[in-house]
């Protein structure tokens, strides 16, 4: 019996990161061997995906780069950090790295709109589910996280 071989997506999240941030940001994200500290002020995304394959993408900052991220996203200086705009900016960011994973995934697989957390010092457990990639990178504005999450498959009993 042929062992089964885990497919991490590693090498298509950091395509479409460097991508993404190069093309609507102007700044390189590269990965990094470092593990983010959970912050005081944080801001996370989480999409989910369903169909044939299942899992959940989690982009994770703190609200200093986000703002960075909204004002290169959306060509506006005058923003602050509180605006709504930082927050969808997040979401937005998610949602076209979730659309650009989808296309390698299985056919059929949809996602979901993105709900963000605003505030500091909390645990995300998505349950039922492994992480299959868990990459930081590092940008010119700091640095952000992204896991991608495989639920996990049900038995199906005889």
């Amino acid at each position: 019996m042929e062992k089964a071989t885990l497919r991490t997506y590693e090498d298509e999240i950091n395509e479409i990161v460097s991508d993404l941030f190069g093309t609507m940001l102007n700044t390189e994200a590269t990965p990094s061997a470092q593990r983010m500290a959970a912050g005081a002020s944080m801001l996370t995304s989480i999409i989910a995906f369903a169909g044939p394959w299942k899992g959940d993408l989690v982009l994770e900052c703190g609200r200093p780069q986000a703002l960075v991220f909204a004002k290169r996203f959306l060509q506006c200086e005058d923003l602050d950090e509180n605006s709504e705009d930082v927050v969808s900016t997040v979401a937005e960011l998610s949602n076209i790295i979730a659309g650009n994973l989808k296309v390698v995934l299985p056919p059929g697989v949809t996602i979901s709109t993105p709900s963000v957390i605003q505030g500091g010092n909390y645990d995300i457990q998505i349950y039922g589910g492994k992480i299959i990639n868990h990459t930081v990178y590092d940008t010119d504005a700091g640095s952000f996280d992204i896991r991608l999450i495989e639920a996990s498959s049900v038995s199906k009993g005889a």
